[in-house]
This record gives C-alpha cells, structure tokens and sequence, in this order.
C-alpha cells in the first residue's frame, strides 16, 4: 500500500466477534466489563506473536507505536478517526454546546451555571457528534451493544468446572462498527533498505489479520485509510497558533497519560494549586521548557491494582497506584517567543508518536515495567483545531466567579 511508504497510516480493525479488554475492577469481582476501545498494547501484541524471528520488525520493534483503535460506525464514509470529546466542551441553559477552553477560571456562561461532560444527557450528545464530523449510528439498532456471557472457569488438571468458578463476560458486540487507530513507525537513524523491509513484514502481518485479541480470542481483519495528520495539517494549525494573542495553543489528551510523576504534596482535595504546579512541572520538562501552562480542563484515576502489580511491578518492595490523566483532558499554553522553534519540533513529534516519559519516570520506558508508554497508545495528543473557534465562549458571555 502506498500509505505505508510514509511510516505513518490508518488501520482499520473489524472484530469477527464479540471481544472484551476488560476494565480495572476488584480482586473479589467475577465480572469482566470490556472497555470501547482496542488498545494499542493489544494490537501490538498480536504482531509480536507472529512476527518473523530475527527479521527486522523484530529488530526496530520498539519503534513502532500504535494507538488504541476507537469505533466508529461502519457508515462513516469519510474514514474519520472518532475525536474524543473534550472536557473543556460545556452545554448552556439552551441545550447548546460550547467550548469554553480559554477560560481560565470557573464561571458562569450567559449568567447560568454552564453542564460540562460528567453531566450531559442523552440529548447533547448528537449535536457534538455531528460538530467533530462524527457520524452518530442513524439507527437504535446501530448503538455499540454490549453482551453479558456467562462462563465456568475450568480445573486444568482434571478438566471439571471448579467450584465456584463462575465468572461473566461483558462483551462488545461489533456488528455495524469498525475500530480506527494509528500506525507510526519511528524510521529516525534507521536506513532506507531495512525501513522498507520493516514496513513489508508489518503489511504482510496485517494482510494476515490479527488473532487472539483480548478475553475472547477474537480475529479481526486489517484495511488501510490514509488518514493521519500530515505535514501540510500541521503547518496550518502551527499558523493560526502563531497568528493568536500570547501564542496561544491548546492540546487534548486522546488516550491517559502519566503526566503526574512526582505526587509528594498533592493530597486528595483542596489541591487546586498543588495540581496546576505539578501539571506546569511536567509540561515543561517534556516540552523543554518552550511551553508555559496557563489552565486546564482535565480529569485523573488511579490505576493500579493486584493484577497490574503481579505482571509489571512483582520485584518492587512498595507497591503504589498510578495517577493517569484522562482521555478528553486539556491543557491551554503560551508558547514562548523566544523557544518557538523548539516547540514546533516537540509539538510534530509528539503528534506523531505521543507523548513521551520523564526521564525520572519510577516506572522507566519499556513495556515490561510501564504499560502506559507511548508506543502502546498512551499520551495521544492532538491540537485544537482551527474550525472550533466558532464554538468558543465569546467575550462577554462569560462571568468568572
């Protein structure tokens, strides 16, 4: 495929069933829920289980990221990868949307207090779907469905159902869906001859399909769409960041990131200014100090738990949750005049291959002790496109309490 020759494409997943990537959930539950989205560690995955021994995938292996693969509904004629929603987007007292991302403060919109995204309805949904270029399913039927399947776990050793070994499934159901994500193969110092034969292998891999994907061993085949952000779509949004008062540039988390790697001081409430220390701290390490965070719109959980610190952490004497930012998370900047070129280089590559680790990460930068790297689909970050000023809070409609 010539979308391959750049080292950057689309891919485009259909599940042959139901699958399931189960959330987080208790050690005493027996209730597996799937989560929406294929992640990229599980595609990731499936190339590793079938990938050539000593080829040169498995060589540059490490430079390939692939981002988590969201849905989409199959009469998305466009190709469109789904934009996660962002929190700064809010619905005024008329049930109409607006972004409300340059507000530094909390306020009130028209003199009514504005609903952001944890409390939206049904209803305001269609109409930010149809403003992302979204297509919402034009029938009930075509709502992502979920499917409860009940399974008995069973004794290895003498193959009868074990006592109390029920447990249940929550399942995607992926009739009238596909699942969109993103490939970048990082090609820096790598010469041309074995790029070429680093992309042959993975496009053979993907003409094969994928298998054993999540808890129901699961196929899906693989098609291409030449959908990424290209160079051109970067120059332009880099224009208007540099045409806006301050600089002003705005980026929104697609998939978690680990952006809170020292936690010494921030308590669980009343930390408002601890946190936008500790946001501004990061930033500007990873951006090398070219970025300077003015306010945010974002939301964090802590993940964790028995199994992840059995299978990651298990040589660790302490044992700690991990702070993640979530999906939907923004964050406003003002760049500095005189670091701009540094910005526009670590602002490309990271919207090619997301967001980087600290250098001082506890958790380090491979896979087998940190599941939330980049190049298992972690710290997507996209900018704020041009087209949604028209959906921006105007000057006056806004009161800051």
């Amino acid at each position: 495929m010539e979308c391959l020759k750049k080292g950057s494409f689309c891919i485009i997943l259909k599940p042959d069933r139901p699958f399931c990537f189960a959330r987080p959930h208790s050690g005493d539950s027996n209730r597996f829920e799937s989560e929406d989205f294929i992640p990229g560690a599980a595609i990731r995955a499936a190339l590793a289980r079938n990938m050539k021994t000593g080829g040169k995938l498995e060589q540059y292996f490490h430079k390939l990221y692939i981002r988590h693969a969201f849905a989409s509904p199959e009469n998305n004629i466009g190709q469109i990868r789904p934009f996660v929603i962002p929190l700064s987007f809010v619905v005024d007292h008329n049930d109409e949307f607006r972004d409300a991302c340059l507000q530094s403060k909390p306020g009130l919109l028209n003199g009514d207090a504005p609903t952001f995204l944890p409390d939206w309805k049904d209803k305001h949904y269609p109409q930010v779907f149809e403003f992302l270029q979204q297509q919402p399913p034009k029938q009930e039927q075509e709502k992502l469905e979920r499917q409860v399947v009940v399974h008995t776990a069973i004794d290895s050793h003498s193959g009868r159902s074990l006592e109390k070994g029920l447990f249940t499934l929550e399942t995607i159901e992926p009739d009238n869906y596909c699942w969109h994500s993103e490939v970048h193969f990082d090609d820096h110092d790598i010469n041309e001859s074995d790029k070429i034969e680093v992309l042959n292998e993975l496009d053979s891999l993907f003409q094969q399909g994928l298998s054993a994907l999540g808890k129901t061993n699961a196929c899906a085949t693989v098609s291409y769409a030449a959908t990424t952000l290209t160079a051109k779509t970067f120059c332009e949004q880099w224009e208007v960041i540099s045409e806006t008062p301050d600089n002003t540039l705005v980026l929104i988390l697609q998939t978690p990131a680990l952006l809170l790697p020292d936690l010494e001081g921030l308590h669980s409430s009343n930390s408002d200014a601890t946190l936008l220390e500790k946001y501004r701290q990061s930033w500007k390490v990873l951006s090398q100090d070219s970025l300077e965070l003015s306010h945010f719109y974002a939301q964090q959980h802590l993940a964790g738990g028995s199994y992840m610190q059995k299978r990651f952490w298990a040589d660790k004497d302490d044992y700690y949750p991990e702070i993640l930012t979530n999906a939907g998370s923004v964050f406003v900047f003002h760049l500095k005049q005189d670091k701009l070129e540094i910005a526009q280089t670590q602002l490309k590559k990271w919207l090619k291959t997301g967001l980087p680790q600290h250098g001082d990460q506890h958790l380090g930068q491979h896979w087998e002790t940190n599941p939330y790297i980049a190049a298992n689909g972690y710290g997507e970050i996209r900018i704020r496109p041009k087209q949604w000023v028209e959906k921006q809070v105007k000057p006056g409609e806004w009161d800051d309490c």
